[in-house]
């Protein structure tokens, strides 16, 4: 297995340093809006002849449960809530630029992307298209490459001087309107699978080491890690991420490759602050806002594991 860790940095930033300011602490809920898309039928008829359906709304399911299930024993005290559940029609270009998202914490997406651009049932969006502010502290993207910042000749070498693409850098950077990090691909996704029932049917498949289990674990499944990592373990956010495809990638799926990444902003913001939000916590979290600026830049870091798809 290979391993690889890489970083955009756009400004030079200074060392790690956090403030005692109050505006630090621990989340005190967790509302998930999620948007996952099944059903490619009108990708096909107008973008990607190609495009496969997917098992989207069943990952969705796995991330809000698996989250919840952790927080309520970690905290049993905090408000969960999924203000927006949005599926194939409902997951549209449409909605999700006009959805009231600011309240919520975390936003999921599931389906088919690109560089910079999600996949919705009706039409792509670029990034530059729906910003991510308010309380929107983390955003998770489940779409091939959407985290690539390479030029489109070099999507597989490692991202230098020579291979970047600057203005996908600006495109991405046009989503981080006050949202701490997005998670997501560098390459492609993981392979989809579909099985006959509903996600409660599916989770249960995985329960009960269904043949299919080892598939469906790398999919839905994964995400019971992530949250047992991220909120019961208290790992930074990046590690959580990371740690559960490494997991996946040795358990499952070695004969194949993944490269999940953050996109990131660290540095010192207008008031002094210094941030890196690869590194927040559920425990440790700056509770307001944060934008790229002077002395608050931009990263990208990603692993690779295995022989990446591109």
């Amino acid at each position: 297995m290979k391993k690889t860790t890489i970083f955009l940095l756009i400004l030079l930033c200074a060392s790690s340093l956090y403030s005692a300011s109050n505006k630090w602490g621990r989340m005190n809920r967790l509302h998930i809006s999620t948007y996952a898309v099944d059903d490619c039928s009108v990708i096909r008829q107008t973008l990607d002849p190609k495009a496969e359906d997917l098992g989207s709304t069943r990952y969705a399911y796995a991330f809000v449960k698996y989250m919840f299930e952790s927080v309520k024993k970690k905290y049993p005290t905090i408000n969960t809530a999924v203000p927006y559940d949005r599926k194939n029609k409902n997951a549209s270009t449409y909605n999700f630029r006009n959805d009231f998202l600011s309240k919520s914490d975390v936003v999921y997406f599931s389906g088919h992307g690109n560089q910079q651009f999600l996949a919705f049932y009706d039409g792509i969006l670029k990034s530059s298209q729906r910003p991510l502010g308010g309380d929107i502290r983390w955003a998770i993207f489940d779409a091939c490459l959407y985290l690539n910042v390479n030029k489109e000749k070099f999507l597989d070498k490692p991202l230098t001087t020579e291979t970047i693409d600057f203005s996908k850098v600006d495109e991405l950077r046009k989503v981080f309107n006050g949202v701490h990090a997005v998670l997501g691909n560098y390459a492609k996704g993981r392979q989809y699978y579909n099985t006959t029932g509903d996600s409660e049917d599916d989770l249960e498949l995985i329960k009960n080491n269904h043949k299919d289990a080892s598939i469906l674990l790398g999919a839905a499944g994964m995400y019971e890690f992530f949250a047992k990592y991220f909120i019961e373990e208290g790992r930074t956010i990046w590690d959580a991420y990371r740690l559960t495809v490494e997991n996946m990638y040795k358990k499952f799926f070695s004969n194949s490759g993944f490269k999940p990444a953050i996109a990131f902003l660290r540095g010192y913001d207008k008031n002094g602050e210094y941030h890196d939000t690869s590194v927040e916590t559920f425990e440790h979290v700056y509770k307001a806002p944060l934008k790229p600026e002077a002395g608050l830049e931009l990263f990208v870091m990603y692993e690779t594991y295995g022989k990446p798809k591109f």
